[in-house]
């Protein structure tokens, strides 16, 4: 069976923000994320043996 040789791997980039929920009396200490739309993206990367 062959080695491999090269792997890439293709990912989304999504950006997650804290919620201000000072309005319920509540401190978020990076609990509760709100997924965001922008900015976003792809981020690759190739390994490989040489």
């Amino acid at each position: 069976m062959p080695e491999i040789q090269e792997i890439t791997l293709t990912l989304p980039n999504l950006h997650y923000f804290t919620q201000n929920l000072q309005a319920f009396g509540i401190d978020n200490t990076n609990v509760l994320m709100l997924p965001s739309g922008e900015p976003h993206g792809q981020i690759e990367a190739t390994l490989s043996r040489n």
